[in-house]
């Protein structure tokens, strides 16, 4: 190449973000060198964070979501939660899951449907409630406080 870089094939791939969400043809083009073609994929993991295709975060919120659930089971399996105080129990939920399940949250948190209804100004406190309800970290927050 002209810069001297050598690329990894395996862990390259093009991503052109749209609106509608589908793959473009022309991102279907791009090759690397001569004859290697980088394929063109509608979600991608870069550090840890996963990107789509709209912009969507909603698939990122779902995989922290699942890491979240596997860290609070290993908790669970490790430590009996009935015989320690709620005090312990919230310190070590703060201690051990919310950074699982916050993991980049400074990209993905301004483009939620929980923050973007807030920020609208003529919401009611009920349209506030009801979309917090629905966001997925606050369902993982509220499943393992029961």
């Amino acid at each position: 190449t002209e810069w001297a870089l050598i690329v990894n094939i395996k862990k390259t791939a093009v991503m052109v973000f749209n609106s509608s969400g589908r793959q473009l043809k022309e991102s279907e083009t791009l090759r690397y060198g001569q004859c290697i073609a980088i394929p063109s994929v509608k979600s991608y993991c870069y550090l840890g964070t996963h990107f789509t295709l709209c912009g969507s975060m909603k698939l990122n919120q779902e995989k922290l979501r699942t890491k979240g659930l596997r860290a609070y089971f290993s908790l669970k399996k490790t430590v009996d939660l009935s015989s320690i105080s709620k005090e312990a129990i919230f310190k070590l939920f703060d201690a051990l899951i919310v950074p699982v399940v916050s993991y980049g949250c400074q990209v993905w948190l301004p483009y939620t449907h929980l923050i973007s209804s807030i920020c609208k100004g003529n919401r009611t406190e009920k349209d506030i409630i009801t979309h917090l309800a629905t966001d997925s970290m606050e369902r993982l927050h509220i499943s393992l406080l029961k």
